[in-house]
C-alpha cells in the first residue's frame, strides 16, 4: 500500500476544469435572482442552480449582462429572501440566458445552497419512485 494513501485526500475529475458540469443541477419552481440595489432591484426567474452556480433568463435586460463581469445577487424562494450577498461572475450570456458562477461563498452561504439542491433531488427522486409505481399498478 502506498504511505500517502490514507493521508491523500485529494479527488481528480476526468476533465478537470474544462469540464462543462461540476455540480448537480436542479429546476427550483418560484426561485428567483435578485440584481441590484434595494430601490433599483431587478428580479429575474431562474432556470437552473447548483452549489456552483446559476442560470437565469434576463427577459428584457440581456444587453445588462456582459462575459466577466463580476455581480452580487441574491435568491428569492416564494418571494421570500433565501440567501443575499452572493458574489458571481458572469461565465455565459446568450440564447435567453445568464449563467453565473459562484465566487468567495462562506460556509453559511455554501450550507443553505447544499440543503437546497439537496432538499429538490429528493423531491425530484420521490416524484419518479411515485411515478413508476403508479405505472406497476
Amino acid at each position: 500500500m502506498p504511505d500517502d494513501f490514507l493521508t491523500d485526500y485529494s479527488l481528480e475529475y476526468p476533465g478537470g476544469q474544462n469540464q462543462r458540469r461540476q455540480a448537480y443541477r436542479v429546476r427550483v419552481p418560484g426561485l428567483k435572482v435578485s440584481i441590484g440595489e434595494k430601490d433599483e432591484e431587478l428580479f429575474f426567474p431562474v432556470l437552473d442552480l447548483s452549489v456552483k452556480g446559476v442560470a437565469f433568463d434576463p427577459v428584457e435586460y440581456v444587453r445588462e449582462f456582459v462575459e466577466g463581469t463580476e455581480i452580487e445577487l441574491s435568491l428569492w424562494l416564494r418571494n421570500k429572501l433565501y440567501l443575499s450577498l452572493l458574489k458571481a461572475k458572469v461565465v455565459r450570456v446568450g440564447n435567453g440566458i445568464v449563467a453565473c458562477r459562484f465566487q468567495n461563498l462562506d460556509y453559511r452561504q455554501e450550507l443553505c445552497l447544499d440543503k437546497l439542491v439537496l432538499e429538490v433531488q429528493k423531491k425530484n427522486i420521490s416524484l419518479i419512485k411515485k411515478r413508476r409505481n403508479a405505472k406497476n399498478k
